[in-house]
């Protein structure tokens, strides 16, 4: 009978430890679940639906994946005013930062006789005293208007080969506009007569380095013609200018066509110039 009841009282004991276990279990599971559907409820209603709640005794994970640091540290502190902070496990991503796109950076050299008007925008790591000191080297430091701005991004290939023939070609030309941009440069230009327009094409195109992309616009007056003459010969080698003279393209136009139906060969040409012809 003894060793009865004592089997008894240790079955019964048994018994009630595992309710206990049981009872236990379920309390715990109960509370997580609780807790997670309450942290879960309060971000969906702080419309941070993207996160997912996971809880783990007393402690609660966060994962997913924010869209910003802004809303990752939203969805903590939302999380924070369910249980304490410090129970809170952060295991949530963020969305990369989208790379800014460089600027284009671009300068333009603008030279008239005593002055050099520098603008536009330049690297802020490259050395933008180059331009300066160029522009003061042609026309002293008080003619240099410098109006250069950077930004905080790398020079752009073929800036550098950009920049030294736009320098060079405002040392050359004394009435000019230098556009520099990344391997491409424009000038546009004034000469004193066609010879030197012809000399500037020819040593523009010898600095010019490889793989970047000129455009020369360069150009030059009309002579002044005093008098204006037109004399149309025909003798027994045909009909020929043995001088010409326009002021004007519609008037070049219509003395060379009258020129070419009087016999004078296709490609006669009648020179431009300044000045007024006499009715």
């Amino acid at each position: 009978m003894r060793l009865a009841a004592r089997l008894f009282a240790f079955g019964a004991f048994i018994l009630a430890g595992l309710l206990s276990v049981v009872t236990a279990n379920f309390a715990a599971t109960a509370i997580e679940a609780r807790t997670g559907n309450a942290i879960a409820a309060r971000l969906d209603t702080a419309g941070l639906d993207w996160v997912a709640v996971e809880a783990d005794g007393l402690l609660v994970r966060l994962s997913g994946t924010a869209p910003n640091e802004v809303l990752r540290f939203r969805a903590l502190s939302v999380a924070g005013t369910v249980i304490d902070a410090g129970r809170v496990l952060d295991r949530m991503d963020v969305v990369p930062p989208e790379q800014v796109s460089a600027p284009r950076f671009a300068v333009e050299l603008l030279r008239n006789g005593d002055g050099v008007s520098l603008i536009g925008l330049v690297p802020k790591n490259w050395d933008r005293s180059t331009l300066r000191d160029s522009a003061a080297a042609l026309v002293g430091d008080d003619g240099v208007s410098d109006m250069i701005e950077t930004a905080e991004f790398p020079a752009p290939d073929n800036w550098e080969p950009a920049v030294r023939f736009g320098l060079a070609a405002l040392q050359m030309l004394p009435r000019s506009k230098v556009s520099i941009s990344a391997g491409a440069v424009t000038v546009t230009a004034v000469s004193d007569s066609p010879a030197q327009k012809a000399r500037y094409m020819t040593d523009l195109a010898r600095l010019t380095p490889a793989g970047l992309v000129t455009t020369l616009d360069i150009s030059a007056p009309r002579p002044v013609i005093t008098p204006f003459t037109l004399r149309l010969v025909i003798d027994e080698a045909g009909a020929r200018f043995d001088a010409c003279s326009a002021a004007a393209d519609r008037g070049r136009d219509r003395i060379l066509r009258a020129a070419i139906a009087a016999g004078v060969p296709e490609g006669a040409t009648c020179t431009l110039g300044l000045g007024a012809p006499s009715p």
